[in-house]
C-alpha cells in the first residue's frame, strides 16, 4: 500500500501517513492548549468606585469556594492565549473586569475582558497571540475580578476559562 503523494492534498482516512524527514508547518501551528478552569458565587461589589481601581478579588480555581488557594501552577512554560467569562445574571450597577495573574501581577494591562453595566452583558472573552504573555513552568496563574462599589448584581455567579498553550 502506497500513501499519498502529499498529506495536505491527498489525505486519506484509510492510509496511514508516515513521516520519514523533518516536516515544515509554516502556518504557526500551536502544541497542546489546555483550558484552566475558574468560578466565582456571589460576585461582591468593589472597594472603590472605578472598578479599576478596586482591590482585584481572586476567583476559586474550579470554582471550589472551600479552597484556600486561587491559582494554579504551571507544570510547564506556555502562553496566555485565551481569556472568557460567563454569568448567570447581567452586569449591573458597574462593570466588571476580568484578568489574568502570573505570579500574583497582572499579565498585562490588556489580558482582561470587561462586561458592562450599561450594556448588561452576561459574557465576553478574548484572544492572544501565542507567546505574547508568556509562562513559565512554576508560575502560578490565576484569575482576579474587579467591580465598581455600584455593583449591584451581588447574586450573579462567573464561570470563567484561561486558555494557555504550549
Amino acid at each position: 500500500m502506497s500513501g499519498p503523494a502529499s498529506f495536505v492534498t491527498s489525505a486519506s482516512t484509510v492510509d496511514v501517513n508516515t513521516f520519514e524527514q523533518v516536516q515544515t508547518f509554516s502556518a504557526g501551528i500551536v502544541g497542546c492548549r489546555a483550558i484552566a478552569p475558574f468560578g466565582q458565587t456571589n460576585i461582591i461589589a468593589g472597594d472603590n468606585a472605578t472598578p479599576a481601581s478596586s482591590t482585584p478579588v481572586q476567583a476559586h480555581w474550579c470554582g471550589v469556594a472551600g479552597l484556600t488557594t486561587a491559582g494554579f501552577v504551571a507544570m510547564r512554560a506556555g502562553s496566555i492565549t485565551g481569556l472568557s467569562i460567563n454569568l448567570n445574571a447581567a452586569a449591573a450597577g458597574s462593570n466588571l473586569i476580568v484578568g489574568v495573574y502570573v505570579n500574583g501581577t497582572i499579565a498585562n494591562a490588556a489580558a482582561i475582558v470587561t462586561l458592562t453595566s450599561a450594556g448588561s452583558q452576561v459574557k465576553g472573552q478574548a484572544t492572544f497571540a501565542h507567546g505574547l504573555y508568556p509562562i513559565a513552568a512554576g508560575d502560578v496563574v490565576d484569575v482576579r475580578i474587579r467591580t465598581g462599589s455600584g455593583w449591584s448584581a451581588t447574586a450573579a455567579d462567573a464561570a470563567i476559562s484561561v486558555e494557555i498553550a504550549s
